[in-house]
C-alpha cells in the first residue's frame, strides 16, 4: 500500500480530497494531512509519501516551493499540484 501526504489549507477542501477520492482503488492505504508547505515537509521527512497531493498558494510555503524541496530530498515521491485560484480580475 502506498501513502499520501494532502496538503491544503482550507479544512473542507482538504477533508473532501480524503473523503471523495476513492483513493483505497489506487492502493493508497495512508493518507496524511498538512494545512501548509512547512508542516507538509515536516511530515515528508518522518514518513516519506509515494504521493504529495498539494495546493499551490499557500501560507508558510507555497505548494511550488514544496514541490522543489520534495524533488531535492525525495526524488522519487510524486507530486500532483492543485489550485482553484483565480488571477483573473
Amino acid at each position: 500500500m502506498y501513502k499520501l501526504l494532502i496538503v491544503e489549507d482550507e479544512n473542507k477542501t482538504r477533508a473532501a480530497l480524503k473523503q471523495y477520492v476513492p483513493w483505497q482503488k489506487w492502493k493508497i492505504g495512508r493518507i496524511y494531512e498538512a494545512a501548509n508547505g512547512r508542516q507538509a515537509l515536516d511530515l515528508a521527512r518522518n514518513f516519506e509519501p509515494d504521493l504529495v497531493v498539494t495546493d499551490i498558494r499557500m501560507p508558510e510555503m507555497d505548494g511550488i516551493e514544496l514541490a522543489r524541496r520534495l524533488q531535492e530530498e525525495m526524488p522519487d515521491t510524486g507530486v500532483i499540484m492543485l489550485s482553484a485560484y483565480s488571477d483573473l480580475a
